[in-house]
């Protein structure tokens, strides 16, 4: 089978990763795979030597307001691409991508499959909000058969969107097995490690985390904090631990492939995401045994965990809160208990489990 699939980029992130995975998924299982990116750029995950990237050819014209004036363009060079190398099933992720999938089709009969992987009504604001609900109006049509990747991205696709429930599939993300952490390590509570992970922007709330971190330091001195991911906010953070005092005890690591390693060094996981369609990075930390401290305002978690033995959950923005729930973990000798439940939790989402969901549905398989 000749299966294309698109996405706006292959740089690191969470859609990014799981389509890579589904190329060399499919690609191991003997289908010709190709990928079509409509922003170009790295590819920040090992593909398949097999695996063919094929680039919109103009992606460098195609910057800020002007991508959605680029969508007819790449939906023209999509219907190209799929003549010349015979494509049989093609499958988008990301909304730039969905819509382009989808105006490819406009004249075609067979379902278009798209992935949607964003809670909509926190994504737009103002008059991008309005265009894009028009055009994932359309998008979403009758053809459709979409992936929502949580219960809470269904809720948004049939309350803000519009979209019938029976043409939405939930599949949740699919772990790479090499986060599975194999043992236990040796727990130093007087030097536990501490990581956050994700874009250093204002939504994901580190500076929640590094507020937290520095009440957490005033009991534990000898604690250290790394966080890892790039973003416009960086340098504001950086500021703010200098600020309280900290730093010497924060690392900024920035964006690594080599995310597993460093989870499997660490003991705790704090976030503070302010929203999340699904948090792949959750369930990366419990397949790494981390004690998860997790804000209680993200359904995802909830949808993803029991809440009741797997994590804790603190209030919302509140990190003196956050602090008191590592406290009280660290204090009643219970780190090593919540990382082996967080690490039986995230055995279902074994990557050759939730992959052949998405084949059965590239397939055409009824549920």
């Amino acid at each position: 089978m000749r299966v294309l699939i698109i996405i706006t980029s292959l740089r690191g992130g969470g859609a990014e990763r799981v389509a890579t995975m589904l190329a060399n998924h499919l690609d191991d299982n003997d289908n010709q795979v190709y990928i079509y990116t409509l922003d170009g750029g790295s590819v920040d995950y090992i593909l398949n030597e097999k695996v063919k990237v094929i680039n919109f050819p103009f992606y460098k014209l195609s910057k800020s307001l002007l991508r959605l004036l680029f969508i007819p363009i790449q939906s023209l060079y999509l219907i190209y691409l799929m003549k010349k190398y015979s494509i049989e099933k093609k499958i988008s992720f990301i909304h730039r991508a969905n819509i382009v999938n989808a105006f490819a089709s406009l004249f075609k009969i067979e379902p278009i499959i798209m992935s949607e992987r964003s809670l909509f009504s926190f994504e737009y604001k103002g008059l991008k909000k309005f265009i894009m609900k028009i055009l994932l109006k359309l998008a979403y049509g009758k053809k459709s058969k979409i992936i929502a990747i949580s219960n809470a991205v269904k809720k948004e696709l049939v309350t803000e969107l519009s979209v019938k429930k029976e043409s939405i599939k939930v599949i949740f993300n699919p772990l790479d097995e090499i986060f599975f952490k194999k043992n236990n390590s040796f727990i130093k509570l007087e030097s536990l490690v501490f990581v956050t992970v994700g874009r250093l922007v204002k939504s994901k709330g580190v500076d929640i985390v590094l507020k937290g971190f520095c009440e957490i330091l005033k009991k534990h001195p000898n604690a250290r904090l790394n966080i890892i991911g790039e973003g416009v906010e960086k340098e504001n953070l950086i500021q703010l631990s200098k600020t309280l005092k900290i730093d010497e005890s924060v690392n900024f690591i920035g964006f690594r492939k080599d995310l597993n390693i460093i989870l499997h060094q660490s003991d705790i996981f704090l976030y503070a995401s302010e929203y999340e369609s699904f948090g792949n990075v959750m369930i990366e930390a419990a397949a790494s045994k981390l004690v998860l401290v997790i804000p209680d305002n993200l359904m995802t978690a909830k949808e993803i965990f029991n809440c009741n033995t797997d994590l804790l959950l603190y209030k919302s923005k509140d990190f003196c809160d956050l602090a008191s729930h590592v406290d009280y973990v660290i204090q009643n000798d219970l780190v090593e208990n919540y990382q082996n439940k967080a690490y039986i939790a995230s055995k279902k989402f074994d990557k050759n489990i939730i992959l052949e969901q998405y084949i059965s549905i590239i397939n055409g398989e009824k549920d």
